[in-house]
């Protein structure tokens, strides 16, 4: 891996605990991945500081599945680890750039913007999408 990704296993980058967690790693955890739900735990225990993109959050509540009571309240128990962070107009304007650029979907492209805004390490494993776009560190951590 090159120098902007993270160790498999999510060891610190540089010292650094702030992470925004891609939708990904929240569906790995749901669709019952032990080192996804190991990853997680990190952020329950307070060892990692972990933040949510507000687009996240609407893809992981656009599943046709969040329609059953119990499955809606477990996705939201996940959603609670997590700051939800907004997206801003600088956000949405470095998002359209990266849409532009690069070819990614709106939704990456706003959470991978998010990151870059905030100088946020993007906790993905999805480094096909992202790895394209200059400045952002990403961990992929198992």
């Amino acid at each position: 891996m090159s120098g902007k990704f993270g160790a498999s296993g999510g060891n610190h980058l540089n010292g650094e605990r702030r992470r925004i967690v891609d939708t990904d790693i929240i569906v790995d955890t749901l669709r019952g991945v032990q080192a996804s739900r190991d990853y997680l735990r990190r952020f329950e225990a307070g060892e990692l500081e972990g933040s949510l993109s507000a687009v996240s959050v609407a893809e992981l509540f656009a599943a046709k599945g969040t329609r059953d009571p119990a499955i809606a309240k477990r996705l939201e128990s996940f959603v609670t680890l997590f700051v939800i962070l907004p997206v801003s107009v600088e956000i949405a304007r470095k998002a359209g750039e990266l849409v532009r650029d690069y070819g990614l979907s709106l939704p990456d492209a706003l959470i991978g913007a998010t990151a870059l805004t905030l100088g946020l390490i993007l906790v993905t494993r999805n480094v096909r999408d992202f790895q394209c776009i200059p400045n952002l560190r990403l961990e992929v951590p198992y």
